[in-house]
């Protein structure tokens, strides 16, 4: 079952995810142009992943805010679920995972509900912090504080469920992924400078 979600969250994610990304090359190309015109140079590696990592923003917002339509009666409507998944017992999910798995012997929760939530968020964290210089941690704990909560409430306008767990889970996924290129940062630092932007020599 776990396979089978992960499959859906791909099917959903990826034709927002080729969209944005044909949309963003000429966008990109511009903004070389313009740089170039300021004496700066974004290496070709760097524009690479940029774009992978718009193209993943535009995924994770359709798998998470962008409003479900449904074909009613020869027209789309909004697809609002049953406001069932509302939780605001803070750590809630942590008890319910260990009961998930040793009790109800249902190993996928814990894949889904708590790795899935961290693991989704992880190259916002890394992205962020590997494509532009000045982030700190302060200012990454505040950007995915505010990411996850945008989430939150749009998925409980549209009744597609808000947990204040996935607050943390999310935000810790986040500050993994800042960490993680912290890391690499301090052992490779020469790969993760060719994901900046240089001075052009004259």
């Amino acid at each position: 079952e776990a396979m089978a979600r992960i499959l859906r969250f791909i099917k959903v994610m990826l034709p927002f995810m080729l969209i944005t990304f044909a949309l963003a090359i000429p966008v990109r190309r511009h903004q070389v142009k313009k740089l170039r015109q300021k004496g700066i140079e974004s290496p070709l590696l760097r524009e690479a992943a940029i774009l992978c990592f718009v193209a993943f923003l535009a995924g994770l917002a359709a798998a998470t805010v962008v409003p479900r339509l449904e074909l009613y009666e020869g027209s789309f409507r909004l697809a609002l679920g049953q406001m069932g998944g509302l939780n605001l017992i803070p750590f809630k999910v942590i008890p319910e995972t260990v009961w998930q798995v040793t009790v109800n012997h249902n190993s996928d929760y814990f894949w889904i509900n708590f790795v899935g939530n961290i693991v989704m968020f992880l190259p916002i964290g890394f992205g962020l912090a590997l494509l532009w210089n000045g982030w700190t941690a302060k200012k990454m704990a505040v950007t995915g504080l505010c990411v996850t909560l945008f989430i939150e409430l749009n998925q409980l306008w549209q009744k597609r469920g808000c947990d204040v767990d996935d607050l943390w889970l999310n935000l810790l996924g986040v500050m993994l992924g800042y960490l993680a290129f912290r890391v690499i940062e301090r052992r490779m630092p020469h790969l993760c400078g060719k994901f900046r932007v240089k001075s052009i020599e004259k």
